[in-house]
């Protein structure tokens, strides 16, 4: 294997790199439930930030990934390579996820202002 075809090997194999770390957040996020029970705190929302960002880091490699192939390929590879559905889906995944978790960060600081009203 020629050391360009290697190189294109290793870089369309990259966003599966991400998408491994993001399965490795959810695993850790799985297990902070288990630990602390079904309670949106900060753990939940730190972990949904994490795995969105790792989603969408792996989307956009994904879309990069599309434009590399169809620029280094000698004979083309079609029109299908500039947008990249799958990886375009999983990026917006991402940033929902991320967009969801400061939703919870912030109910759950509500959540916190609400029981020290509370308390008074």
């Amino acid at each position: 294997m020629n050391p360009q075809a290697m190189a294109r090997f290793v870089f369309v194999w990259m966003p599966v790199a991400f998408y491994v770390g993001a399965l490795h957040e959810a695993r850790r996020l799985f297990a902070a439930l288990a630990r602390e029970g079904m309670s949106f705190g900060p753990a939940i929302a730190t972990a949904l930030t994490r795995i969105g960002a790792w989603l969408t880091a792996g989307g956009t490699a994904g879309l990069g990934v599309g434009v590399y192939v169809l620029v280094s390929s000698p004979q083309g590879a079609g029109g299908f390579a500039f947008l990249n559905a799958p990886a375009l889906t999983i990026a917006i995944i991402g940033f929902a996820l991320i967009a969801i978790a400061r939703l919870i960060a912030e109910a759950d600081a509500i959540r916190r202002s609400n029981v020290e009203l509370r308390a008074e």
